[in-house]
């Protein structure tokens, strides 16, 4: 059960953050996902029985916005964002680049 808790915990925290509706912008998309992704790595690598689970809900979380990260709409809206550098949305950019 701690193990289905680890892989979960971060989509439902992502879900519940991108949910907001008077302080989300179109700028908080990317570097939530982003850091969702981060998140789902980590516990495909320490999962033990949950790695299936893991590894399914990081590959559908890719299919789904991967091609939103080559968006330039998308990346400039989250480089305008105060909460979130430009350096940030990059590496993101980078790191997509890279799995593609």
């Amino acid at each position: 059960m701690d193990e289905w808790i680890k892989v979960m915990e971060p989509m439902a925290s992502a879900l519940d953050y991108l949910q907001g509706e008077r302080t989300l912008y179109l700028g908080h998309l990317l570097p939530t996902i982003h850091f969702l992704k981060q998140y789902l790595e980590e516990a495909k690598e320490e999962a033990g029985v949950c790695k299936p689970l893991a590894e399914a809900a990081l590959q559908g979380v890719k299919k789904r916005f991967d091609a939103y990260f080559e968006c330039k709409e998308m990346l400039v809206a989250s480089a305008y964002l105060p909460e979130f550098k430009v350096s940030s949305c990059l590496k993101c950019v980078s790191q997509v680049s890279k799995e593609t």
